[in-house]
């Protein structure tokens, strides 16, 4: 009976010493960044974005969610358009992880074929602190630090090695140095850009 009860009085100071261990409002771990990877250069209709952006890899990713509309996974989206005979195309995607909520957008306004499209001004004369995209140009937004990086006048450029208007494909690289239009001199460089469309 002793014996029991020594047991019972060590097994009750163990679980109370336990208890007064651990920490009653854990702090929340950390969330991990997903381990993203680059697609392979390719010219058949993947659907398939990347690239690298100041050392670290940028693809679509993650889920976007709305308060009446749900949620949907950050898809790639690509559009092309003929307005008064001249095509156009726009490459969308988002990224969405715990530490960034970015978007993307790639333009070229006149789309004659494979070649390189170098970055042209904006449209209409912008006043400083502005994030106005110019002609064949590319934009990348940042929702959580309010930035927006876009490319100015020869500072990036577009290389199409696909466009096939029957087939609906359009394939190429990118690469060149974005500004911050919301804080002039500010800047984000991008190597390694490929993407790999259908519209």
């Amino acid at each position: 009976m002793k014996h029991a009860l020594y047991l019972a009085f060590g097994s009750l100071a163990t679980l109370l010493v336990g208890c007064a261990i651990r920490d009653p409002f854990p702090k929340p771990t950390p969330t991990q960044e997903p381990r993203l990877v680059l697609p392979a250069v390719t010219a058949v209709g993947a659907n398939t974005l990347g690239f690298e952006i100041d050392g670290r890899v940028w693809v679509n990713y993650g889920r976007s969610c709305y308060l009446f509309s749900g949620c949907y996974d950050n898809v790639l989206q690509a559009q092309s358009g003929t307005r008064r005979g001249v095509r156009s195309l726009t490459v969308s995607a988002d990224l969405l992880t715990p530490q960034h909520q970015e978007s993307f957008d790639l333009h070229i306004d006149t789309l004659r074929g494979p070649g390189t499209y170098p970055a042209g001004p904006p449209f209409v004369p912008l006043p400083p602190g502005t994030a106005g995209i110019g002609a064949n140009g590319i934009h990348l937004a940042d929702a959580r630090f309010n930035r927006a990086y876009v490319s100015r006048a020869n500072a990036t450029r577009i290389v199409l090695t696909r466009v096939d208007t029957v087939r609906h494909i359009v394939s190429g690289t990118f690469e060149g140095q974005l500004e911050d239009g919301f804080n002039p001199g500010t800047f984000a460089t991008i190597r390694n850009g490929r993407f790999d469309v259908t519209y």
